[in-house]
């Protein structure tokens, strides 16, 4: 954001326009929860509840600790000399606690804490605590467009949303807690030109140094960027991935999974297509499944163009935009717009288990509407799949929505068991994504309309946070931590 906005100032309405494309990437989606309120009896025996209370106190007689603001000046970094296993217990003014991992390492990052907050921090070993450190976080960067809570505020859930916030001009990772307010975000360098500006989804790097984000190819064979941001915003790493574009996830092994593209020459046509790639820790790539392995194009009709922004002629077929894995089933889920489906891979193999799709023998469709209808984000739950479904694009009396289908293994039904279209009726025409939370309620980016909201499994609305006219969020996500936190508690 800007500066933290003023607490005065009203929250914008939501603004519906259909036509509009916010180029917005707000990476949200892996945090831990955020904060701990504080016991009433506080942490540790004697303990005072809330920063500066002059009550008693337990007798903390350990060398104090340093703490000060990274560049990021919401993440707090506390140093200690190396005296045996310790951890950092943070605390600020809106009542949520911080506790680090233990170890012996001398440093400790804690992210979790909004701008200008009052904290105390201090130590915690064995052999007992240090006295209370105080300091103020400071503000993040004015260039970050301002994430606004829309909604009338309800009961609050652990955890941090990861998102790219996407503008004009460039693309911002950020890291908001479970009230919407902002707690890290850095801005994304494509560094070369051959590299989009928008960053898609963000994520926590796999040895936990800060969040990694990924920068699409703009051409099918060009370079890709997947970066990763420390927590003090500074770049720690930059691996790229010929012709990997949209959406990723990490592997078991620390490793990259994620989309690609095809070209496929028929005559004087080219059609773009798509695979679905491996990258290992060890940097080797490998093409685990091509869309054409199973599906042809029909060359009776045209395909829509303008897509690869480096060659805006060439024809797109399949449009890949969200990939998932089945971790019951040990399978990756990707989703294909314009082919109308989603299709599950075997990782091992390369090969296509099945297709959830009108008309696919795979699954029989049930339930009020037998259309899969434009999915973009895709991810397994309990019993079945969640989607992001854009309905259909080119009619803007539809809406686009989340919907839920119960898969049936025995009898080869997919049933639709819910949906949420929300009370605004978006239809969105870039990214969208939806995914499940602890406990059962669902993050819900409307990317384009700068748009993230968190409903019940009952359609309640929990959470809205809108974005100013001209900036959209990307895929979003969500994590119970980040940094060194290992314990998060908030009231």
């Amino acid at each position: 954001m800007p500066t933290a906005p003023p607490a005065a100032s009203p929250p914008r309405p939501p603004t519906v326009r259909p036509d509009r494309l916010f180029i917005a990437s707000f990476a949200l989606a892996a945090c831990a929860p955020p904060y701990a309120a504080p016991k009433a009896d506080g942490d540790a025996p004697g303990d005072s509840a809330e920063p500066g209370d002059t009550g008693p106190k337990e007798d903390c007689a350990l060398p104090a600790p340093e703490a000060r603001l990274l560049d990021v000046e919401t993440v707090v970094e506390v140093s200690w000399p190396d005296q045996g296993d310790w951890s950092a217990v943070a605390r600020d003014d809106r009542g949520r606690t911080l506790r680090s991992r233990g170890g012996r390492d001398p440093l400790r990052t804690l992210v979790g804490f909004a701008e200008r907050a009052q904290v105390e921090v201090r130590v915690e070993t064995d052999a007992g605590c240090s006295p209370w450190v105080a300091l103020e976080t400071g503000v993040l960067p004015a260039a970050l467009p301002v994430i606004r809570r829309l909604d009338a505020g309800g009961a609050a859930a652990d955890g941090y949303l990861l998102a790219t916030v996407q503008t004009p001009t460039g693309s911002w990772v950020a890291a908001l807690d479970e009230e919407g307010a902002t707690v890290y975000a850095a801005p994304v360098n494509p560094v070369t030109e051959e590299v989009g500006i928008i960053g898609f989804r963000a994520l926590p790097s796999p040895d936990g140094r800060g969040l990694r984000v990924n920068l699409q190819a703009l051409k099918a064979d060009g370079p890709s960027a997947f970066v990763t941001l420390g927590w003090d915003g500074a770049e720690l790493e930059r691996l790229e991935i010929a012709g990997a574009h949209t959406d990723f996830l990490h592997t078991r092994d620390g490793g990259i999974a994620t989309l690609g593209w095809e070209v496929i020459q028929v005559g004087d046509r080219r059609l773009l297509g798509d695979t679905l790639i491996e990258q290992g820790p060890d940097g080797v790539t490998r093409e685990l499944w091509r869309v054409s392995d199973d599906f042809s194009p029909d060359l009776r009709r045209a395909y829509p163009t303008g897509f690869l922004p480096g060659d805006p002629t060439m024809e797109d077929w399949s449009h890949a935009n969200g990939i998932g894995y089945d971790e019951v089933n040990d399978l990756y889920l990707v989703s294909l717009p314009f082919l109308n489906g989603v299709v599950a891979i075997d990782p091992r193999s390369g090969e296509r288990r099945w297709t959830l799709a009108p008309g696919d023998p795979d699954w029989r469709l049930l339930g009020d509407d037998e259309e899969v209808w434009w999915p973009h984000s895709i991810s397994a739950v309990d019993g079945g799949v969640l989607m992001f479904q854009r309905r259909d694009p080119t009619d803007l009396s539809t809406c686009s929505r989340a919907a839920q289908y119960a898969l049936d293994d025995a009898t080869h039904e997919a049933t639709l068991v819910w949906t949420y279209e929300g009370p605004r009726c978006h239809q969105v025409g870039f990214l969208g994504n939806v995914e499940e939370l602890p406990g059962g309620d669902r993050l819900i980016s409307w990317s384009q309309y700068g748009e993230l909201e968190r409903v019940s499994e009952d359609g309640d609305q929990l959470l809205l946070l809108g974005l100013d006219v001209g900036a959209g969020f990307g895929f979003v996500s969500w994590v119970p931590a980040l940094g060194d936190v290992g314990d998060v508690r908030g009231g």
